[in-house]
């Protein structure tokens, strides 16, 4: 294994780690939140309620790119049976489930 590939799988476990720090501190704040509003009497919102909007930027954030990815393979390098092929199908198909979830919920929440 050469270098670039260890400094590669170190950055994405640090990457992975601090996001995962984040998520916990943000978690912590939101619990602490509540418990504040439940000791003064108000009804806190649910913590798993998230606004639709976030769902179709995660949508854009992962087709756009995946199909970039797979442009760019299939046009520029002519190679498209690579991992990295798999990797843009992998990332448009999450981006495709993210804004049709969108548009369904959107759609669900419209007609009740």
């Amino acid at each position: 294994m050469d270098w670039d590939s260890t400094y590669f799988f170190l950055f994405c476990a640090v990457a992975v780690l601090c996001g995962a720090a984040s998520d916990y501190r943000k978690k912590e704040l939101m619990h602490r939140e509540r418990l504040a509003a439940i000791e003064k009497g108000m009804v806190p919102a649910s913590l798993n309620e998230r606004p639709l909007q976030v769902y179709f930027r995660r949508g854009l954030v992962w087709l756009i790119p995946g199909l970039g990815l797979g442009a760019f393979l299939r046009f520029v390098s002519g190679d498209f049976s690579t991992a990295w092929g798999g990797t843009g199908v992998l990332m448009t198909c999450l981006g495709l489930a993210y804004l049709l979830y969108y548009f369904y919920e959107s759609r669900r929440q419209r007609s009740s």
